[in-house]
């Protein structure tokens, strides 16, 4: 939804009775899927999250694909830490990117951004797809501060350096004794 939608569909709601307002605004930002392809949308996000950062506390479920080869992905990061820094309340993340490129050649501020995320105590399920790490530490550092995580969705991971299976399997057994099988 765009800016001038969004903008609209929340006057109505004000127009019916102010005591609408906010059960509204909690319903419109309750789930946010962002896409490469919607990069419009998102520039619209960042500016009305950045107008009105509250908006942002209303977030619960963030889907989002990144690409690293994104012309403008500097300045996006920018704006993508600083939102991500405001949605305190976030229990649900899932992180799609292009598995031609490591995790570790996201700018740190971002990868800080989404472990400070992935440490929330209302983080309950996360989701990871067609990523690649260095190797299973990588991962686990990520997710080390996950206390609350109920869920756990692998989807198309990749790890460079296996040459050491037994350390790596021991590393991501740390996160609460779950059991991994091959």
């Amino acid at each position: 939804m765009d800016n001038a939608l969004l903008r609209m569909a929340l006057r109505s709601c004000a127009l019916v009775a102010h005591t609408f307002v906010r059960p509204c605004e909690t319903y419109f930002f309750h789930r946010l899927t962002l896409l490469e392809a919607e990069r419009t949308s998102r520039e619209n996000l960042y500016a009305l999250f950045a107008e009105r950062p509250h908006f942002a506390s209303y977030v619960r479920a963030l889907s989002f694909a990144l690409n690293v080869e994104d012309k403008d992905l500097v300045e996006q990061l920018k704006s993508l830490t600083h939102t991500l820094g405001s949605m305190a309340n976030l229990a649900r993340l899932e992180i799609l990117t292009d598995m031609d490129h490591a995790w570790s050649i996201y700018p740190a501020p971002l990868r800080e951004s989404f472990s400070a995320v992935c440490g929330l105590p209302s983080m309950r399920h996360i989701g990871f797809s067609y990523m690649r790490f260095q190797d299973a530490s990588e991962l686990h550092t990520l997710l080390s501060k996950s206390a609350g995580l109920k869920t756990l969705l692998l989807r198309r991971i990749d790890f460079q350096n296996t040459s050491q299976p037994s350390a790596s399997k021991r590393s991501l057994k740390r996160l609460r004794g779950w059991s991994w099988t091959r």
